[in-house]
């Protein structure tokens, strides 16, 4: 057989596992180069990039101690390299769809082309759209995995008796270490009778013998399923309990009420997943020619859904006579809906909102693909049409997967950007530093994560559970208070810790459209761009924290957060504000300098103070009125800032400012203006 042959008849055999490579990658892969880390990506990264993987099973037993295991697998591979955590992910998501492929076809072997296309849709159905979270997770897609791989035992054990314990055994392994991993699938294992009497039909038994068998061969997993859940909320002692059983108890406390709360809840549900997440897909905004990132996705939407037809041509995906069972997936498609989200319910979190928490709908993405081939099949009698069905499906989940993607492609580009500017502006960090934040620096993170991200982009100065920074978020009240009593800023979370003194704070400033990234002074007291509210909390920011020079020369994190071009504004302000915050004057004028010879400018005048700061310190008064005068008619919210740092001159006896200068610059940037 030659090499051509040997190919065809290898595509031939895998066309389907092939079909689902090449969807997953449509989906998940063309902006896969540009994303990065998010949310509680950052607390394993940090632990692969500073060396304490053997921390890990401390920083899981908060909530999952037994989970650990995934991070143990995965982090001495993958490292800290955001490449090969997407591609780790992309990996799971094919292998995900391959194994719910394989547990239907056992289920229901005479359907397999409809299996297909439930397996198809399942892999980009777009009630879940964080495939690019890929270290958070990708231990939810393992566990996921995990339940797929007990169901395919679970059936072989069925299909074939005479090895019915071994495959026992790979299922009863399999549904311990997904239940271990993470509950998010526990109600799916309420399906298993139902599967199991479907992969019983055939012979001579009655539906009451063939019911009587799937209970039986039922009651192991039912035994570890209620094993684990006994051990889960009752023998297993947390130090807090993150996700207290709320539904159960209010069962307790006020059964009705509870119960139509559910009963609404799961209405709510229902609709979120079958309908709300595919109009989210045709919303009139994403009919544009402006967005180029729209575009992309739409191309690829296109691109999907001409492949899926192409694959499906030719395919009938049941047989006339076997179609029945194939149109109840409908009905079942909602069940698995419903106890699929269950675990969410019973902690009392809703699905309703995309973010953070849109990983507890994974569980219903088996569910929305069973149903909307059920309810194909049940409406669409053609063959043809219903590949038009299937193609249109596909084709907008893909799309919609890349508008997701494209997003926090952009988030990354923002992280990147902050965390670029702050390494320019400040080498080095003296140890136990707090970063107090006045605005949520990205989208995709929070408190935690942003401070493992900025314990990841330098180096820390001891090998133990103590960090050396943490980032507070000035809008809270804890914060504020935290400053104004001269306290301390002390954090225990999970199995890190961080404690400082608030005299010890930097605060920062970062939106993009106003300008670069802004290490707050005393003198920011008078800055209109940062919030009113807490604008006061300027004046405690210590700059003195700062050093010039890195810790650790040799530590390098840039195959993470790469480094800040030279073509950008911000590479040269940072540099500028370093050497002004030093002192070193002339070096100020030499970057400021630099960055005009190349023919960049800010958008925002603020960022040239430093420039007249230098020219001030040097002597050179009718280039710093001059550039005042600039300034102040650039912006009318720099006035109040330039007026601030001439008074500050000013106070300088030694810098002996002209009187006329003064005079004029006073009047030019309104300062004795009553506001």
């Amino acid at each position: 057989m030659s090499f051509r042959d040997r190919a065809l008849a290898f595509v031939q055999r895998y066309r389907f596992a092939l079909a689902a490579l090449l969807l997953c990658v449509l989906a998940y892969a063309p902006l896969m180069s540009t994303l990065g880390f998010y949310w509680d990506d950052w607390l394993l990264v940090f632990h692969a990039q500073s060396g304490r993987l053997g921390d890990l099973p401390a920083l899981y037993s908060y909530d999952r101690p037994f989970s650990v295991w995934t991070a143990l697998l995965s982090a001495p591979l993958l490292g800290s390299s955001p490449l090969a955590w997407h591609l780790f992910a992309l990996l799971l998501r094919w292998l995900l769809v391959l194994a719910m492929a394989w547990s239907l076809a056992l289920a229901w072997p005479r359907a397999k082309g409809a299996v297909q296309w439930a397996a198809l849709l399942f892999a980009v159905y777009p009630a879940y759209q964080q495939q690019p979270v890929a270290v958070a997770f990708s231990q939810h897609l393992l566990a996921y995995l995990l339940f797929f791989v007990s169901l395919v035992a679970m059936l072989m054990a069925v299909r074939q008796p005479a090895r019915r314990w071994p495959w026992t055994a790979l299922a009863l392994l399999t549904q311990v270490m997904h239940l271990l991993t993470v509950e998010h699938f526990a109600g799916l294992e309420l399906l298993r009778p139902l599967l199991l009497y479907t992969a019983l039909v055939g012979g001579d038994r009655s539906w009451r013998q063939r019911a009587r068998a799937a209970l039986i061969q039922w009651l192991p997993y039912l035994a570890v399923l209620g094993l684990v859940t006994i051990w889960r909320l009752v023998l297993l002692e947390l130090p807090v309990e993150p996700h207290p059983p709320e539904l159960l108890l209010a069962l307790r406390a006020s059964p009705l009420q509870a119960l139509v709360g559910l009963v609404v809840t799961a209405a709510q549900g229902l609709v979120h997943v079958l309908v709300d997440v595919w109009s989210a897909t045709l919303r009139s905004a994403l009919f544009t020619l402006e967005d180029r990132g729209v575009l992309f996705a739409w191309a690829f939407g296109v691109l999907a859904a001409l492949g899926t037809a192409w694959w499906g041509r030719g395919k009938d995906a049941v047989a006339a006579d076997d179609q029945a069972p194939v149109r109840g997936w409908a009905l079942l498609g909602v069940l698995a809906i419903l106890v699929g989200l269950l675990p969410a319910w019973i902690i009392g979190e809703q699905i309703l909102q995309r973010g953070y928490h849109e990983h507890l709908v994974l569980p219903a993405l088996l569910g929305g693909a069973l149903f909307w081939v059920g309810l194909t099949y049940t409406l669409v009698s053609q063959r043809r049409q219903r590949l038009l069905v299937f193609a249109l499906l596909i084709g907008l989940a893909v799309a919609s997967q890349l508008r997701q993607a494209n997003e926090l492609r952009n988030d990354w580009q923002a992280q990147q950007d902050v965390y670029q500017q702050l390494q320019l502006r400040a080498p080095g960090i003296q140890p136990d530093t707090a970063l107090v934040s006045f605005e949520r620096l990205t989208t995709y993170t929070q408190n935690s994560s942003l401070a493992a991200a900025i314990n990841t982009l330098y180096p820390q100065s001891r090998q133990a559970t103590e960090l050396d920074y943490w980032n507070f978020e000035a809008g809270l009240d804890a914060t504020q208070e935290t400053l104004a009593a001269d306290a301390r800023f002390e954090i225990d979370y999970r199995n890190m810790h961080f404690q400082s003194e608030s005299a010890d704070a930097v605060l920062v400033y970062f939106v993009p459209p106003v300008g670069c990234l802004w290490l707050l002074s005393p003198l920011d007291i008078h800055n209109d761009y940062l919030p009113g509210d807490h604008r006061d909390l300027a004046a405690y920011s210590n700059l003195s924290r700062i050093q010039r020079t890195a810790a650790d020369p040799d530590y390098d994190a840039s195959h993470i957060f790469g480094t800040l071009s030279p073509q950008s504004w911000c590479y040269y302000y940072q540099q500028a504000e370093l050497a002004r915050q030093f002192e070193d004057w002339a070096g100020v004028v030499e970057v400021y300098d630099q960055a005009f010879a190349a023919g960049l400018n800010p958008d925002n005048g603020l960022e040239l103070l430093g420039l007249v700061d230098a020219y001030a310190h040097l002597g050179d008064w009718p280039q710093a009125l001059e550039l005042s005068e600039e300034i102040a008619r650039r912006q009318q919210l720099n006035q109040p800032m330039l007026c601030a740092l001439w008074d500050e001159l000013a106070a300088k006896q030694s810098l002996g400012v002209p009187a006329d200068t003064l005079v004029e610059l006073r009047q030019l940037a309104n300062c004795d203006r009553e506001d």
